[in-house]
């Protein structure tokens, strides 16, 4: 169906989508939840002797990771 304001809107067809964790991994070295889209965060997570990323964008990957996988329990559940 189109909608002039969204473009296409429907239904994935086909398997579910998957749950959002399996984007990330923990940083051996640092602790630190690493999304694996971010190559930048891998990047930096690869390198020997570094760091945690701030806080601030910890945070903000434990804040989407849960968003999302609330949004995809309740697109399934609908």
């Amino acid at each position: 169906m189109l909608n002039p304001k969204f473009g296409y809107v429907g239904r994935r067809a086909g398997a579910k989508l998957r749950v959002e964790a399996i984007h990330y991994y923990r940083c051996p070295a640092c602790r630190q939840l690493v999304d694996k889209r971010d190559l930048a965060a891998v990047y930096h997570h690869e390198g020997s002797g570094h760091l945690p990323l701030p806080v601030e964008e910890s945070a903000r990957l434990d804040r989407i990771g849960t968003m999302l996988d609330a949004l995809l329990t309740e697109r399934d559940q609908s």
